[in-house]
Formats: C-alpha cells, structure tokens, sequence
C-alpha cells in the first residue's frame, strides 16, 4: 500500500505494517506516533462496490485515486496482497485473460474503468467529473457459467460479464 500523508516519509517502511493489520494499532495513532498528517483530500472517490448478497461474506468497498508520493513505492502486505508491480490496467487486464494473474471481477472492471484514460492525470480528472455509482453485482449461476450483472450507469461500458466455472469449483463472490 501507500501512505498518503502531507509530509514527506520514506523512512516509515513495514514497521507498522502488522501491528495495523492485527488491530492492535490504527492510522490515527500511526499518524500521531509519527508526526504525519494524512492527507484523505488527497483521495478521489472512484467507485464503490457491495459485494453481492449471495455472498458468505459481505464487503462495502470504496476504491480510490491518488497521486503516489514521490519516492515512495508500494508494497504488498502478504496477507490481502500476495505480489505487487508497476503495470498499466490493459496488461493487468490481459494478464488476468491468460491466466497469469487471479484478478477478482470487481478489480478486473475498475482496470477496464481507469483503462479509459491515458495517465493518471486524466483518470483522476476523469472520477472528479463523474458520479459514483455503488455496484452491488447480480450474479446468475447457469450450467456452469456465472454471469454477474452491474448497472451500466456505473461506467464500466458494460452491463454483464459471464465466466464458465468447472462443475468442482466453488464460487464464492468477494470484493
């Protein structure tokens, strides 16, 4: 992940990183002990997912665009994130396609969505302009062929997306 914060903090590292994730620390107390300010104004609304109501688990989840900070690079938790790199959503999205990488069908819509611009000056520009949408999928199971359905009001040029599932998996819908 990133830290999006008014000063300029490269040293914070992973050193919270657990703590946080364990619910033994949170960014508040993070950004105290380290003498941030986080800047949320810094943060574009860009979409906002439910995941459907069939689901064992159930998620609100809002995505964001931000600008990283100078000099500092991502990185993944291994816990919700196992790997992370630097590609732009059509090789994301092609990726996904040949198998190579496991990208969840909401992810997978929101590339297609920041797809639409050039660079990340545009996209933001792009979700100041537009209305989020909350997409809650409808998802149909058929033959072995799921289909989720979203409101084409969303932004994601598109209203359904079918997937063919073996008779042996379980679907389970996450966010």
């Amino acid at each position: 992940g990133m830290l999006i914060n008014r000063e300029r903090c490269l040293s914070i590292g992973t050193a919270y990183r657990e703590p946080i994730r364990r619910g033994k620390l949170n960014m508040k107390d993070l950004a105290s002990n380290e003498h941030l300010t986080l800047a949320c104004d810094l943060l574009v609304p860009f979409a906002h997912w439910i995941t459907p109501s069939i689901s064992p688990k159930r998620y609100d989840t809002w995505f964001y665009l931000a600008k990283a900070p100078e000099g500092q690079l991502g990185s993944h938790d291994n816990s919700e994130t196992v790997a992370s790199l630097w590609i732009n959503p059509d090789q994301a999205l092609a990726g996904a396609k040949n198998k190579i990488y496991n990208i969840v069908f909401a992810t997978r819509m929101n590339l297609r969505k920041l797809g639409k611009s050039d660079n990340a000056k545009l996209a933001m520009n792009m979700a100041q302009a537009n209305k989020v949408i909350t997409v809650e999928p409808e998802v149909i199971n058929e033959n072995n062929n799921i289909t989720f359905r979203i409101p084409w009001e969303a932004g994601y040029d598109m209203e359904q997306e079918t997937e063919t599932v073996g008779p042996a998996v379980a679907f389970y819908a996450s966010g």
